[in-house]
Order: C-alpha cells, then sequence, then structure tokens
C-alpha cells in the first residue's frame, strides 16, 4: 500500500519536476535607439523534451500565447536545449542573422522600467518568474539581463549559447568568448550598415497658416537610392500632434514655431530628421454683419482655403463654435445664418472670430472698408502675411482715413484755384475799366487821344452848326420875297 502511495505521488509530481527545468535565461528589455519589435527573452530546458503548446509568456497584466516560427512548425522544446521567444521574429532574425537556433514568437512588449514576467504551462501554473528593473543594469547600453550561477548580472548578449555549462550550444565549435567576439563583429557591421544604407529627408522649413491643411511629405531611399520596403515613418508634430505615414495632412491651430520630427524604421535600420513650421495668422476678417437680415459674413483674403474647424464666433459674450471640416474658399466670403449660430447680433460692438483656443482673429468694424488682398502679391509677401488680423483691420482703418484726408485736401486745392481765378478776372476787368493794364499801356493813349479829338470836332461842328442856322433866321426876315417881287414875262 505504501509502495502504490509513493507511486502515485511520483507520477503525480512528475510533471511539475520536468516542467520546473524551463528558465527564463536572459532579458533584452531595453536595445539601443528604438527598441519596438526587436525585444526578446531566452529560455532553457534543464530536464526532459517538453512541448509548450498552450504554454503562456505573462507580462504586462496579460497571458500571451506563445506560437511556432514559421507558422506550423513544432513547439517542442529539446532537453538540454534554449530557444528565444521574440516580439517579432523577422526582426530577430535580420538584426540576429547569427542565431541558427529555435524561435517563438509571442505578441509582448517589455517595459523598460521594469516588471514582472511569468513562464506559464498549459494549466497556467507559473514554472519560472523573473522581476528586473533597469538599476539591475542592461538599461539602453547594448547589454542583455543574463543568469548566470543563480545570479542576474547584465553583460554582452550571448543569444545561442548558454549562460550555464549544463546547455548545450548552438554553435558548440566556438566557445563563449569567441561567440561574443563573433557577435559584437556582427552587431559592428549592422550599425555601420545602418549608418550607410539609410537617409531620410523631412523636406526644407515651412511657412505655414493657421487652420490651412499643410502636407509634410518624407524622402527616404538608400545612399545607393536604393528604395526601402517596409518603412514606417512617425511624425511628431511639435504641437503635441503625432502621425503617421510617407505623406501626412496636418493643420496649426494656433501662431507660432513649431519643431517637426520625423523618425523611421526600415527593418532593424532606423533614421531622423527635422525641420521648423511658422504658423502665420490667418488674414480673415468679419466683412459684414446684417441685424436685420440676421447673419454675419466672413472674407478670407488670402489665395488658400481656410478650415475653420472649432474656431469660433462670439456676440454679447455668446460664442458659436464652428463644426469640423468648415473650409471657407479663398478670396470668397461665407454668410453664417443667426438661426444657426443663436447668437443676437444687435450689439455690433461686441462681435469676434476667435482661434479655437480663444484668441481674438478679428473685432467686427462697422463701415469698414475691405479690400481684396492676394497672398500671391509682393506687397503681401512683405508685409501683410506676417501682420496679425487685428494689424491689418488697423491698416484698413488707417487707409480709410487717408483717403477721407486726400479727398478733403483736393477740394480745398480745387476752392483756392477757383478764388484765384476769380480775383485775377476782376482785376482785370478793373485794370482794364481804369486804364491801369501796363501791358496794354500804349495802345490805351492811343485810343483816348483819337477819342478826344473826335470829341473836339464834334464840339466844333455843333458850335458851327448853330451859327449857320442863326445867320439864315436873319437873312429871311430882312429880305422876304414877296409877290410883287415877281413879273410874269410873256
Amino acid at each position: 500500500m505504501k509502495k502504490i502511495f509513493v507511486l502515485i505521488l511520483f507520477f503525480i509530481l512528475s510533471p511539475v519536476f520536468t516542467e520546473a527545468q524551463v528558465v527564463i535565461s536572459e532579458i533584452m528589455y531595453n536595445l539601443e535607439g528604438i527598441d519596438t519589435g526587436f525585444e526578446w527573452i531566452e529560455i532553457c530546458n534543464d530536464g526532459e523534451d517538453i512541448d509548450l503548446v498552450n504554454w503562456k509568456l505573462f507580462e504586462a497584466e496579460t497571458n500571451h500565447k506563445i506560437f511556432s516560427y514559421p507558422e506550423g512548425n513544432s513547439l517542442v522544446l529539446l532537453g538540454g536545449k534554449c530557444a528565444v521567444i521574440a516580439n517579432n521574429p523577422d526582426k530577430f532574425k535580420q538584426s540576429n542573422s547569427h542565431f541558427s537556433g529555435l524561435v517563438f514568437d509571442s505578441a509582448f512588449s517589455l517595459s523598460n522600467s521594469g516588471e514582472k514576467i511569468i513562464l506559464r504551462n498549459a494549466d497556467l501554473n507559473d514554472v519560472d518568474s523573473v522581476s528586473y528593473n533597469p538599476e539591475m543594469g542592461a538599461n539602453g547600453d547594448g547589454n542583455s539581463l543574463q543568469l548566470k550561477n543563480g545570479s542576474w548580472i547584465a553583460s554582452f548578449p550571448t543569444i545561442g549559447t548558454s549562460n550555464n555549462s549544463s546547455y548545450d550550444n548552438s554553435n558548440p565549435d566556438l566557445d563563449t568568448e569567441e561567440t561574443a567576439i563573433s557577435q559584437k563583429i556582427s552587431l559592428s557591421q549592422e550599425l555601420n550598415l545602418m549608418e550607410e544604407n539609410i537617409l531620410v529627408d523631412a523636406g526644407k522649413d515651412k511657412k505655414v497658416v493657421v487652420g490651412a491643411d499643410t502636407l509634410f511629405k518624407a524622402f527616404a531611399v538608400g545612399k545607393q537610392n536604393v528604395p526601402l520596403k517596409n518603412v514606417r515613418y512617425i511624425w511628431s508634430l511639435g504641437d503635441g500632434s503625432v502621425k503617421e505615414g510617407e505623406s501626412v495632412l496636418h493643420t496649426y491651430q494656433y501662431p507660432g514655431d513649431y519643431v517637426v520630427f520625423l523618425n523611421i524604421t526600415a527593418g532593424e535600420y532606423s533614421a531622423s530628421d527635422r525641420l521648423t513650421v511658422s504658423a502665420l495668422p490667418a488674414n480673415i476678417v468679419i466683412s459684414k454683419v446684417d441685424n436685420i437680415k440676421g447673419f454675419i459674413e466672413l472674407f478670407n483674403q488670402s489665395s488658400y482655403e481656410l478650415n475653420l474647424s472649432w474656431w469660433h464666433l462670439e456676440s454679447d459674450g455668446k460664442k458659436f463654435d464652428f463644426p469640423k471640416d468648415t473650409i471657407i474658399l479663398p478670396n470668397k466670403k461665407l454668410m453664417i445664418s443667426s438661426k444657426v449660430t443663436n447668437l443676437s447680433l444687435n450689439d455690433l460692438n461686441k462681435i469676434f472670430l476667435l482661434y479655437p483656443n480663444g484668441e481674438i482673429v478679428d473685432k467686427y468694424i462697422e463701415n469698414r472698408i475691405i479690400q481684396n488682398i492676394s497672398a500671391d502679391s509682393s506687397q503681401q509677401k512683405n508685409s501683410s502675411v506676417t501682420k496679425s488680423p487685428k494689424a491689418v483691420n488697423q491698416n484698413l482703418v488707417a487707409s480709410e482715413q487717408t483717403s477721407i484726408k486726400d479727398e478733403t485736401k483736393n477740394i480745398n486745392n480745387n476752392l483756392e484755384k477757383e478764388n484765384l481765378i476769380n480775383v485775377e478776372e476782376e482785376q482785370n476787368q478793373m485794370a482794364f475799366v481804369g486804364g491801369v493794364d501796363k501791358k496794354n499801356k500804349n495802345s490805351f493813349n492811343k485810343w483816348l487821344f483819337l477819342l478826344i479829338a473826335i470829341m473836339i470836332i464834334s464840339i466844333g461842328g455843333a458850335v458851327f452848326s448853330k451859327k449857320s442856322d442863326k445867320k439864315s433866321e436873319d437873312n429871311t426876315e430882312d429880305g422876304e420875297l414877296k409877290a410883287e417881287d415877281f413879273k410874269i414875262i410873256e
């Protein structure tokens, strides 16, 4: 009976004894540079052959299933052998081409700040566990954490070779030191290839407009102009936004200068580039407010369309938020009905256009003269683009005032000219009547003498005529002929 009990106990405990021989022997949790997809864990079996079907790697509070690689291969880990569980077997193979041992696949991501990882069997019983942290070493310095003689140390990775003599090496012809040297040479060659074979250009520095879409396009090749395959592009756009893709569109919501970083990865290679973006204020104004018909009119004075997503209209302290992708076309006007905004338009002095962050883009000015300013004109390139909408509005008002002053000045000048002409005409008339015109002085004197002579002759003629009439009268009275003085002669 005692023997039977011992036998049963042996059969019950024997799987546990066998599984207890599988241990986590090496951890690569923080590689130099970008480590996403390049992390791995080494496990070794010091007991009988074990099939890892339905085994789990517990990490980040998750039981990650272990898969064969390539798919369809066996999951049996032979006694005295080691295997690697990789986060991305393809990347692992590319960066560790010298390793010819067994590789398994699992979807985990090791924390660089440390965590606990557990190897669990098909019944979810813990077989082995390790807690690590950066203070143990191997924190981005090219080393890995290795279990050697019961203790964890940081050392140059020994993938494919055992940390203890009890495990079989993948390359039995090389001892540990030779393998380490070979791996170091391989890593050095890969780093050189990385520096030589991949280039990326994020483009030149840009000047963009707040509210308008901006295109960012990357250019990545090898030095021999060899196209790169399976490239991942990550853009950090400087305003807290991150986008992925070879070409991305982005809209800056606020004016300012932003530093944009581009990071790319192609297999085990990586590269980066940067540029500076200056986001300028949008050249848009409130061109008209009609409180009778009930609408607010906006005018885009630039030659590019503007996206007003999440901008605001404010009237008398109340706000209306523009919905996403509200577009105003270049050099066009946009009318927004108060039935949509529910804004009161009674007080024309309290109507504002605001950026999404609440800063004022423009304040409505009654009777404003709107100028259609082209963003491509030299004037705008030199001045208007770099000015805020508020400054542009002030310039428009100043221009209007200057125009009024000029018009007034012209009217005054015309009046002065007319007065001078009238004065000259009066003087000329007076000069002609009074005989004081110096230019015609000689001519006037001749006519004056002639006039006097005519007057003298006329007076003389009149006197002579009177004397002649008187003498005729006297002759008639003294020698008047009578009938007797005539005689008929037959």
